[in-house]
């Protein structure tokens, strides 16, 4: 049997060859998702730890216990014993390298300082951390040493020296202790993974030796522990044993700062497994059908062969046998080249920065995991199946049975899949998208992605695919009938052809139209998800950069002299000093245009009687509470020429909302959010009220509503607020635009923002930052936060399988295409011998089998096209929901098409069509009718 399987190999080396690269490319995709999520879900893990860091500015993975001991009943053999406690809490971590180990001890106690008048007391805290020396920078005075008797000398970070207006000598007494504390020096904290907390949160704490602490052993004291663990050693793997065995233990006294951060990783690598894996079940199902239908395609070849093994005397199971092992010789082959074929496929998504799009960056490692094995055994499986189904039916016929079975449509054809498919794609597109806002409300609060989502577009595109193999022939038949007296004998050959060969034609024509619109659908939803998030991130900004630098004010003057006992409203104004650090001459070069935005959340608003009109209008029902609004203030021109805003999200062109507000002083945008709750209209009069920092009405001013806005640059219309149960409540968020000039004279001192667009590369701003010391409050780059968005691995992978799967559908269907035409060459050279002895020439002959090709692949190709449209009308907006995870996504979700895309499919397909006929026709020159009239003769 091994020998006779070896001979038909041989014997149909083409056809076996198209199963092995079918099969090849099957397995290779199947690998590529487990080898790259690996490298993927790391880096994605690493990436988020590190914006974690920065945000917090300390170690983003720490844990934290806490103990509360009376010093009073033994204060030495209950620290001992709550450091035994520490280690045995932190050694359930199991698996983590660990990287600062360290407990200090704290107290709070009331003190009064020599140098401030009689009977001020301040709440100051003691604490003692061993080894915190060895990570200051010390600013003045010196470090801590023995001094005079009754004395313990304590040191202060620049934050409460600054805070508490302390110098050094300084000396603190506490009332219930028997020691004075002096200030010996001020320090720096170092920038290492030391300090767990920022310096401002030591703005009352004073630094002692831990031999000196000891000596203050009553009461109640505060031992802390923090384990800092080292986060870059940390698989994503383990990422949920960590978080378990954590919260496991997470109680009152322990607390791991890092479990919603690990918390959500787990939620976005659920989702990113899931996305990547339904993103890659269209080319899956088109490599299976593929494999199918040339293994059925190779079945007829040969089903004389099986009949007559099954007239001498085989069994149907001697006969599957024998394509079994045929097909699990060309799957063990194929799987050998598909492992280092699917790494380089890896690196290619890697690479991928939109649709058809590469670009030079570093390529994430792929591992080859134990879920990998897995997959590839399955997919070998299922290769195995498509191969050998096929031969199921055919190895139940004798040779008399063949000749009497009667041919029939094809099984899809009579149970009508097509219409099933399109039905139920259908319906999945009708009921997701009557709950889009819910969904993409659900998937911002961590619900999971929905499969369905993703397989109603594979659907659609499989029903029209199948539907059309029904319409093309019958539209060839009424074209024939209508001008069939006009038709020249080729003509008239070609078109009976192409009727007669509808059920031969079926599986070119379904290659065709799903490898083109799969191409139109995967170019439109990658350009739909790359820009959108492009422009989101842009607009979420409002401009290239938007800083706040930071202020001088007498604010600190102001809460001393209220904590004096000076009523708040009468220990004055908040003054804000404007920076005069950035010379902003120095960037006229670089900088197109620029404008100061007044952004400020602590206001109120009430409706009020008209005042500019003098009309008796009722007064609206207003009442915004502080947080519940954002006013902005403007300057018009200066604003529109500077901010980022995407087109046609509005009614009409916002530089006409813009031109409403500069005709009049008092003119203000509302957001329409505001409009639908409080039933507000044009000419509305509004007040909104400022408070400062301390909660003290600051200032207020009168406008009219002169328009309504849905969106705004960086406005966002809804907010959302973590629960203690760690779901989100969705909150409404709304919006008042007013003239800068106007808030500036009724509003009060303000902090503003500064807004800049470049007009070429702005690396230059951050160079000339760091030579002045210009320090920033807030600091958004959207141009670097694009980049980051491109270097994602979620939108990596997703760009790089959209264009995989439309590589290999091209692959197979150009393999396909030249598989079924030359096959159906060869089968019909009796016919041809016919027409040559009728008088037909080569070259009529040549033409009569090019009008049937494109008779079949230009119908093909423009239903293709009609489906890709159809297909990315309809479920590109649904499939963009499962990227519409960020909170801070608030634009539309909208089709994004690009001319550029289009154009590089048409060559991409047009290239693959050209090669696939010159081959075709070299095949037809190759035909030997001679020796086709000789054999009819003979």
């Amino acid at each position: 049997m091994n020998r006779f399987v070896f001979e038909k190999i041989f014997q149909k080396k083409w056809m076996v060859a198209s199963l092995f690269v079918g099969t090849l490319l099957f397995l290779s995709i199947v690998l590529v998702n487990p080898l790259y999520v690996d490298g993927a879900l790391q880096k994605m893990f690493g990436d988020r730890m590190d914006i974690r860091k920065m945000e917090l500015e300390t170690e983003p993975m720490y844990g934290e216990y806490q103990s509360i001991i009376n010093a009073d009943e033994g204060y030495v053999e209950q620290k001992t014993q709550v450091k035994s406690v520490i280690d045995m809490a932190f050694s359930n971590v199991a698996g983590v390298s660990c990287q600062d180990v360290y407990t200090y001890m704290t107290r709070e106690l009331a003190g009064n300082s020599n140098y401030r008048e009689k009977g001020r007391v301040e709440w100051i805290t003691i604490t003692a951390m061993p080894g915190f020396e060895e990570h200051i920078s010390i600013l003045a005075g010196e470090s801590l040493s023995d001094t005079e008797e009754g004395v313990i000398p304590c040191m202060m970070n620049v934050k409460a020296m600054q805070k508490g207006r302390y110098i050094i000598g300084e000396e603190i007494q506490f009332e219930v202790l028997p020691y004075r504390f002096r200030i010996v020096g001020f320090f720096e904290q170092n920038e290492d993974s030391f300090w767990l907390k920022k310096e401002a949160d030591y703005g009352k704490h004073i630094f002692v030796r831990e031999e000196d602490f000891d000596k203050l052993a009553l009461g109640n004291i505060t031992v802390t522990g923090d384990r800092i663990y080292d986060y870059s050693k940390v698989s994503y793997r383990s990422v949920a044993d960590i978080y378990e065995q954590c919260n496991k233990n997470t109680d009152s006294n322990l607390i791991y700062g890092f479990l919603p951060a690990f918390k959500t990783f787990l939620e976005e690598s659920e989702k990113v497994r899931v996305i990547m894996f339904l993103l890659q079940i269209p080319s899956m199902v088109l490599l299976l059908l593929f494999l199918y239908m040339v293994a059925a395609k190779m079945q007829d070849m040969e089903h004389g062969e099986i009949t007559m093994l099954k007239s001498r005397g085989a069994s149907g199971l001697q006969v599957v046998m024998v394509y079994l092992m045929q097909a699990v010789l060309i799957t063990l082959i194929s799987a050998l080249f598909a492992v280092p074929l699917s790494v380089w496929m890896t690196r290619i998504v890697g690479l991928s920065n939109s649709f058809m799009e590469f670009v030079d960056r570093k390529v994430l490692p792929a591992s080859f995991s134990k879920d990998a094995v897995i997959l590839l055994v399955s997919a070998m499986f299922f290769c195995i199946l498509a191969m050998t189904l096929p031969v199921l039916g055919k190895s139940r016929m004798t040779i008399v049975e063949q000749k009497r079975k009667k041919k029939k449509s094809a099984f899809w054809k009579r149970c009508g899949l097509d219409f099933i498919c399109l039905a139920v794609s259908l319906y999945f597109y009708y009921s997701y998208n009557r709950q889009l806002s819910n969904i993409m409300e659900g998937m911002k609060q961590g619900q999971g992605t929905d499969p369905v989502l993703f397989l109603g577009s594979s659907l659609f595109i499989l029903g029209c695919a199948l539907l059309f193999t029904r319409v093309i022939p019958i539209l060839m038949n009424f074209i024939y009938k209508i001008f069939r007296k006009f038709w020249s004998v080729g003509m008239y050959t070609a078109f009976l052809e192409v009727i007669r060969s509808r059920e031969r034609q079926s599986f070119v024509i379904i290659l065709l139209i799903c490898t083109v619109s799969l191409g139109i659908f995967n170019a439109n939803t990658a350009r739909t998800l790359n820009q959108g998030e492009e422009e989101n991130i842009r607009y979420k900004a409002g401009a290239d950069v938007v800083f706040r630098e930071e202020f001088d004010s007498n604010l600190k003057k102001i809460r001393f002299t209220i904590g004096q006992g000076t009523e708040p409203y009468k220990a004055g104004n908040i003054i804000y000093k404007e920076p005069d650090s950035f010379a902003y001459g120095e960037l006229d070069s670089y900088i197109e245009s620029m404008t100061k935005v007044y952004r400020e959340e602590n206001v109120s608003v009430k409706g009020i009687a008209d005042f500019y009109t003098k009309q008796d209008k009722k007064v609206k029902n207003i009442t915004m509470e502080p947080g519940d609004a954002v006013l902005m203030g403007i300057h018009t021109k200066e604003f529109g020429e500077t901010a980022y805003m995407p087109d046609e999200i509005l009614e009409k062109h916002w530089y006409e909302y813009l031109n409403a507000m500069a005709q009049n002083p008092y003119g203000v945008l509302v957001s329409k959010n505001a409009k639908a709750k409080f039933g507000l209209e044009i000419g509305d009069c509004i007040q909104y009220t400022r408070f400062d920092v301390l909660d003290r009405v600051d200032g207020s001013a009168r406008g009219v509503i002169v328009g309504f806005v849905d969106y705004f640059p960086g406005y966002n219309p809804v907010e959302y607020i973590m629960r203690e149960d760690g779901t989100y409540e969705r909150k409404e968020k709304f919006l008042i635009v007013a003239n800068y000039g106007l808030m500036e004279d009724s509003l009060g001192s303000m902090t503003y923002e500064r807004w800049i667009k470049w007009n070429n590369s702005h690396s230059y701003l951050y160079d000339y930052s760091r030579e002045k010391g210009i320090k920033y409050v807030s600091f958004t780059d959207a141009a670097n936060n694009v980049v980051k968005m491109k270097n994602d691995p979620v939108f990596q992978e997703t760009n790089g399988l959209l264009t995989l799967i439309f590589l290999v559908s091209l692959v197979i269907c150009s393999i396909g295409f030249l598989i079924f035409q030359i096959m159906g060459l060869k089968e019909r050279r009796l016919n041809f011998g016919v027409f040559r002895a009728m008088g037909l020439t080569m070259g009529e002959l040549r033409g009569i089998l090019i009008a049937e090709q494109c008779m079949t692949t230009i119908p093909a190709f423009l239903c293709g096209i009609l489906t890709g449209w159809f297909t990315t009308i309809l479920y590109t907006p649904l499939i963009a929901v499962s990227y519409a995870t960020d909170m801070e996504k608030c634009l539309p979700v909208k089709i994004i098409t690009n001319p550029q895309d289009m154009l590089r499919l048409s060559v991409i397909l047009l290239f693959v069509f050209v090669v696939c006929f010159i081959v075709f026709c070299r095949s037809i020159k190759k035909l030997k009718v001679t020796q086709t009239l000789k054999m009819g003769e003979e």
